[in-house]
């Protein structure tokens, strides 16, 4: 009975996934621009846009504008400009400066069979961060993976730094696991676009599809 019990318990811990991760600033620089990806997907154009304009508009009308009115408009475009140009570095300064972010800690997730662990060997700790059915979304680029927990965490798995399973395989374990979303949301532009080209085609194709059920209705 005592072996029985033992094998239970190293098969519940079995690692089909094991995945390294370190909050350096590289990390620090992929959670910041995926959340802005998700979040504010055109916050950066805006800013860019609303700097370049308010800059243009101050140089047209520079004859009708007060000497005061210019210097502010100017500094207040330049300052538009340069915070859509550097907000992720200025997002990741100040995560930096949270004393309650431990920068360059490292963490291996282990993803068992029941459920996802935490290996901080800093600290010396393991514990147990969630159950799969805790996860609610899967977000995948085309480095990396980003599971949303219904605590509100956000976990990134580089693809490069799994040193348990195969990282082609991971999507298809998690979503059996977890019944969760998935998202492909892709960083590089090309594939941007192509998603974008992709979605547009989906909703014209459900759009039309909708269109032809109406009719037969109404026959």
């Amino acid at each position: 009975m005592e072996n029985m019990n033992k094998e239970l318990q190293e098969d519940r811990r079995k690692n089909h996934y094991v995945v390294e991760t370190k909050r350096d600033t590289k990390l620090m620089l992929t959670f910041i621009e995926f959340k802005n990806r998700v979040e504010h997907p055109a916050a950066t154009v805006y800013m860019i846009a609303m700097g370049v304009m308010l800059i243009g508009l101050m140089y047209k009308q520079a004859d009708s504008i007060a000497m005061v009115g210019k210097v502010i408009g100017y500094i207040f475009g330049m300052v538009l400009v340069l915070m859509g140009l550097f907000r992720k570095y200025i997002s990741v300064y100040l995560m930096k400066s949270n004393p309650q972010v431990n920068v360059d800690e490292e963490i291996t997730y282990l993803f068992g069979n029941t459920g996802i662990r935490a290996d901080k060997q800093q600290e010396g700790t393991e514990e147990h961060l969630a159950n799969y059915k805790e996860v609610y979304c899967v977000w995948e680029d085309e480095a990396d993976f980003y599971l949303g927990m219904n605590n509100d965490d956000l976990i990134v798995l580089q693809k490069a730094n799994f040193t348990t399973g195969e990282a082609s395989l991971f999507k298809d374990f998690i979503l059996e696991k977890s019944g969760a979303k998935y998202i492909w949301k892709p960083a590089k532009f090309v594939n941007v676009c192509k998603n974008a080209v992709l979605k547009a085609k989906i909703r014209a194709t459900q759009m039309q599809m909708a269109a032809d059920q109406d009719n037969k209705e109404e026959k």
